[in-house]
């Protein structure tokens, strides 16, 4: 039997559409410390992206519709997305504050959560929201 995934990809990989792929990259890398590779260029345009953290791919995105006509950002849709994606950050405030600067929106700014994690909830210029997780080591 085959192993269960591709060598470096987590198990579990959001693949997001985007109403301009760069873009969301450079905000992916400036917020979240994500690193662009296997970058897919078709006549001048990013058709597909993998961002990398820790030596996995951990994430997937690619042009709205280029898939289907359902596979649209939720910005593009007049929409925010319902769910939250949650990732973990060296620094919860310096990620909030990338957000803002690079097009995001605060949908709750930093604080501290009993667990020993400091949370702070942004969304992206595509419509999806990060719960961004700053581990404080409590």
């Amino acid at each position: 039997m085959p192993p269960l995934k591709s060598a470096g990809y987590s198990t579990v990989i959001p693949f997001l559409a985007a109403s301009d792929v760069e873009k969301a990259l450079s905000f992916y890398e400036a917020v979240f410390g994500l690193r662009r590779t296997n970058v897919n260029i078709q006549d001048g345009r990013i058709v597909h992206s993998e961002m990398e953290s820790g030596g996995d791919i951990v994430l997937m995105v690619a042009p709205d519709a280029i898939h289907s006509e359902l596979n649209r950002s939720p910005a593009s849709r007049g929409a925010v997305s319902p769910s939250e994606i949650f990732v973990f950050v060296a620094d919860a405030d310096r990620a909030h504050e990338q957000a803002l600067l690079h097009g995001g929106k605060s949908l709750a700014a930093p604080r501290d959560v009993p667990w020993g994690e400091r949370h702070a909830l942004i969304q992206d210029p595509d419509g999806y929201r990060w719960l961004v997780s700053q581990n404080l080591g409590a």
